[in-house]
Parts: C-alpha cells; sequence; structure tokens
C-alpha cells in the first residue's frame, strides 16, 4: 500500500483536495478530526493536557478546543508540549487506520504534516499550494478569524516554499489551474510505482 502524505498551508484547500481524493476510491486520514478525536477520548492525553494547562482548559468535563486554540496559536512553548502528547498519538492511530484499509493508495491530511513527524509514515508527500492571497481570502471566508490570526496560524507552521522543497508532488490549486487533471495524474504516477 502506498500512503499519501498531504499537506499545505492554511487556505490552501487541502481539504478540498482530499475531497477529490475521497471521490476517486482513495481513503483519507483526517489528522485534525482524529486529533480532536483522541482529545476528546484518551484520558491520559486529557489528564497530561489538563496536568499542563490547568482546570481552565476544561469545560462540560472535556477539552475546550476553542480556549485550546486560542492558547496554542499565542504560545509557542504550550503549542510544542501540546504536540509533544498529541503527535504520538495520531501517528499510532493512522497507522492502525491504515493495516484497515482495502486499497492499494490511501492518504492522510495535516497541515502539519512535516512538523508532527508524520512524513516518515507515508511514501509521498503532496503538497497543495496556492497564493498567500488567495489563501488568505479563502481563510476569512471560512473560518471566523482576522487577518491577523491567520498569520499567527500561518506562522506556526513550516514556510509553503519550504513544505514544497520536501515534497514528492504539488497541486497548484489557485483557481487557475486545472485541479482535478491534476490529482487525476497524480493517481496515475502513483499507480505506476506499484506495478
Amino acid at each position: 500500500m502506498l500512503k499519501i502524505g498531504l499537506t499545505g498551508g492554511i487556505g490552501s484547500g487541502k481539504s478540498y483536495v482530499a475531497g477529490l481524493l475521497i471521490e476517486r476510491g482513495i481513503p483519507v486520514y483526517d489528522s485534525d478530526i482524529e486529533a480532536k478525536r483522541i482529545m476528546d477520548n484518551d484520558p491520559c492525553v486529557i489528564d497530561e493536557i489538563i496536568s499542563l494547562l490547568g482546570d481552565k482548559i476544561v469545560k462540560n468535563r472535556a477539552i475546550d478546543k476553542s480556549a485550546l486554540a486560542d492558547i496554542l496559536f499565542n504560545d509557542r512553548y504550550v503549542a510544542t508540549r501540546i504536540e509533544e502528547i498529541i503527535h504520538p498519538k495520531v501517528i499510532k492511530d493512522f497507522k492502525n487506520w491504515c493495516t484497515k484499509q482495502e486499497t492499494t493508495i490511501c492518504a492522510i491530511e495535516s497541515a502539519i504534516l512535516i512538523e508532527a513527524g508524520l512524513m516518515g509514515e507515508v511514501d509521498f508527500v503532496v503538497v497543495v499550494d496556492a497564493p498567500e492571497s488567495l489563501r488568505l481570502k479563502r481563510t476569512l471566508a471560512r473560518n471566523k478569524i482576522t487577518s491577523s490570526m491567520f498569520y499567527a496560524r500561518m506562522a506556526l507552521q513550516i514556510d509553503q516554499k519550504e513544505k514544497i522543497k520536501k515534497a514528492d508532488f504539488v497541486i497548484l490549486n489557485d483557481g487557475v489551474a486545472e485541479l482535478e487533471l491534476q490529482i487525476d495524474n497524480l493517481l496515475k504516477k502513483l499507480k505506476n510505482k506499484l506495478q
């Protein structure tokens, strides 16, 4: 089985590309959703987060994701500590998920694929790229954040140019390039590697 690591900066269109992969029969592990699930259900993770941040991070007997996000995007030390708690759990969960897939290709979508140490878990890194101005516009239209919040989140991720240097494939999602054709060509190349 070939494993694709799908990444890109905030607003690049990773989730949209992931959806197109799913339409083509490629299962995609959404690391953001799964990290939240782990935070909700793993008592060790919950205890470690409470130990780090105190009871103020708990709301209705669960980790308050909104409060946690505010902390993560404003405190690099805490963000690093949380990553040290969550990332190993996500990696283990992804490996387990892969064993249950019955396809020759699967993917993981992660904005922080490189930062989280997931590059070693995939065969190919695919970076979704778009101009920064378009990424900002998409993010402001989709999320309830300001432009300063967008740049703060962007600052916590590896620079897009650095991601592209580490990529095996780049998909340009600028609203002009033929996105579906790029994905079909990517899958064709990957299927050729399986033969």
